[in-house]
């Protein structure tokens, strides 16, 4: 054995006293475990936490489900300015019928099952085991149409009067106060820049859009496509409290 070899066996062999005979090092050992389990811990831990913080800066790994567990497909994108997007400008057939189908699918069955796991009731569909829903997103679309409508509404709702504006603005309120409570939920930490206009003497935000992860709309409206009720069956829901001569 080299001199090399004896000095690296010095830390594994036993140890012999003074005296020639090995001592008795068992006890010795508990430090190392309980190093070595700690040092485990902390190794496995580390792990999760750098995953969970990959996870929340928005990469591949957004988890979004259905509210029946289905995995939504993602995609990466940036979003078009309002000059490229069908659902802005002012009020044509274009644009109404962009929106029309848009929300197209706002009305869809959910099961009994699906509503019980997720512990909520809704009105129930004539001779069927389920019943209406809404996903919150279409809530939040008809947010967005609603108020867009409003801004003109001299097109679309001529005939509001002074006594019924309250109301309108009341809905108008509902709708901005549900959307700035969405984006808080959903908070989008994507990074807009600036740069230096011509002209101008403060830093000016650059309107293009970083990429996004974001679900892929096509394939949550492929996923609700059967789910949709029709306009057929949504006449027939009428209010039993109500008789027949009521509105």
């Amino acid at each position: 054995m080299s001199r090399g070899d004896s000095k690296e066996n010095e830390h594994f062999l036993p140890h012999h006293g003074a005296e020639g005979k090995p001592c008795n090092c068992r006890h010795k050992r508990w430090p190392w475990i309980i190093h070595t389990i700690f040092f485990t811990f902390y190794v496995c831990f580390t792990v999760l936490l750098l995953v969970l913080v990959q996870t929340s800066r928005g990469g591949d790994t957004l988890s979004t489900l259905t509210f029946t567990g289905e995995q939504l497909a993602i995609r990466r994108q940036r979003f078009s300015l309002a000059e490229d997007s069908p659902y802005a400008g002012p009020p044509s057939v274009k644009v109404d019928e962009a929106w029309r189908d848009l929300l197209d699918h706002v009305n869809i069955r959910a099961s009994d099952a699906e509503l019980r796991s997720a512990n909520q009731t809704s009105i129930a569909l004539p001779n069927e085991h389920s019943s209406l829903v809404w996903m919150d997103v279409s809530h939040q679309l008809h947010c967005v149409k609603y108020l867009r409508q409003w801004i003109y509404r001299q097109h679309y709702h001529p005939g509001v009067s002074s006594e019924e504006e309250p109301h309108w603005l009341l809905h108008t309120d509902h709708c901005l106060d549900l959307i700035r409570q969405t984006l808080m939920c959903r908070a989008d930490t994507s990074l807009m820049t600036f740069k230096w206009a011509a002209g101008k003497r403060k830093p000016m935000l650059k309107l293009e859009s970083p990429e996004h992860v974001c679900v892929d709309w096509d394939d949550l409206m492929e996923k609700v496509r059967t789910r949709k009720i029709s306009d057929a069956k949504m006449a027939q829901l009428v209010n039993p409290d109500l008789d027949s001569s009521s509105g």
